[in-house]
């Protein structure tokens, strides 16, 4: 009953939400006021409303529902199941609530699972405890719990940025057996869809849109499946100088397409700053890729950087430097050893240039798919994504599938769902 979600850790900044809490206990408000603290909820607004139960059955009728409802209650005698019938017909249908009860019940525990409760805890309230229920709630409902996003950027064009994002993906699909999408977040100056052999069959401007009327339909059309476990999204129809796509909504088509597959591969060679940045906070895995030049290093430096800065120093998240085609020109390139000094960075991976396969490749139209000799690339790759693979969140037993709210819960009931 919430005690099963200790020493699970969703290392990766939460989605925006707003949490409500109508709790009066010390340790229950310790413990949110400790998630105000954790560098994941940075974009969660954490709201702590007056009345238990019985209060937040009275605020509902007059005021909206919040995305997660954390309810505190005395008692959970008869009377306690006809007042969450009650709190269920002021939410919103959708609301996920999580209930925190006076004592350890596993009859009355099922019966809460059953109605589309999230969990069930039990006071004294252990931060930690609250902290991955929560957390672990809000990436259900939004649709991100267990998939995991690589976010692929480099220093310059020609550092081979999208070159390494198709390998990611590849490595992911093929060698690990992973489903995977593979997406460019450059608009018109996309050409990911071309790559694969496909015609864009929309824009990145309508793919938003989809995400954000939760139209999988159009969603859906918009994917193109290359193999089995290889998905790409084919936008890229965007005129060249439109506006580029809010970040706000590029998170929205982030979560719908994490939704439906663990691993998502973003190239962000030529994104757009805001949307390079979104997508840099959210990431569990950055790949950033630079020639051994020494233009491109310095901004390499500066890259690292800002990606430090933008993440709070309690993110684990494994940044990787990637050294692209080194040996190119030998008598002006840096070293690796002087790299590593002047970034203080581990160069994680040093790919050699090898213009017979990069060139031709290039030429014939063809993807790294279609190459010969690159064994050695994805077993790198691969060897670098295991961190991710690895630390994958399993689900937890004690959740339950489908409508994860309270709402959804209830009127399933109704329905004899």
């Amino acid at each position: 009953m919430g005690e099963q979600q200790k020493g699970t850790s969703l290392n990766t900044l939460l989605p925006k939400a707003e949490v409500h809490f109508h709790v009066q206990d010390d340790t229950a408000i310790a413990a949110l006021e400790t998630l105000k603290q954790d560098w994941r909820y940075k974009r969660v607004e954490i709201i702590h409303e007056k009345g238990l139960l019985d209060g937040a059955i009275n605020y509902y009728a007059e005021y909206e529902a919040p995305s997660l409802l954390i309810v505190e209650t005395d008692s959970i005698d008869e009377g306690f199941m006809d007042k969450l019938d009650k709190l269920a017909a002021n939410l919103d249908e959708g609301t996920a609530a999580i209930i925190i009860g006076p004592v350890n019940d596993v009859y009355v525990y099922r019966q809460l699972i059953a109605m589309g409760v999230s969990d069930y805890l039990v006071r004294p309230i252990d931060p930690q405890v609250l902290s991955e229920v929560v957390a672990k709630t809000l990436v259900d409902k939004i649709g991100v719990s267990n998939s995991r996003l690589i976010a692929v950027t480099g220093t310059k064009g020609g550092a081979g940025v999208s070159t390494l994002a198709q390998a990611a993906a590849l490595t992911l699909s093929g060698k690990e057996e992973q489903k995977t999408l593979l997406m460019d977040a450059a608009g018109g100056w996309s050409y990911l869809s071309v790559t694969f052999g496909l015609e864009p069959s929309s824009t990145l401007h309508e793919a938003t849109k989809a995400a954000i009327t939760n139209n999988q339909e159009d969603l859906k059309r918009l994917q193109a499946k290359v193999d089995e476990n290889l998905t790409v999204l084919a936008c890229g129809g965007d005129g060249l100088y439109d506006d580029p796509v809010s970040a706000a909504d590029f998170e929205a088509l982030i979560n719908q397409l994490m939704t439906h597959h663990p691993y998502v591969v973003v190239d962000l060679s030529a994104a757009p700053a805001h949307i390079a940045r979104a997508t840099i906070q959210r990431a569990n895995k950055i790949l950033v890729v630079s020639s051994p030049s020494l233009p491109s290093l310095r901004a390499a430096r500066q890259m690292l950087k800002e990606i430090n800065d933008l993440r709070s120093a309690d993110d684990k998240t494994d940044v990787a430097f990637i050294l692209n085609t080194q040996g190119q020109d030998k008598a002006n390139e840096v070293s690796s050893a002087d790299i590593e000094s002047a970034l203080e960075a581990k160069v994680s991976m040093a790919i050699p240039y090898d213009p017979k396969i990069f060139r031709a490749l290039e030429s014939q139209g063809k993807t790294l798919k279609d190459a010969k000799g690159l064994e050695k690339l994805f077993t790198t790759l691969s060897a670098l994504l295991t961190t991710i693979i690895d630390d994958k969140s399993k689900p937890s037993d004690g959740n339950a599938k489908g409508d994860n709210s309270l709402v959804g819960g209830l009127l399933s009931k109704i329905k004899g769902g």
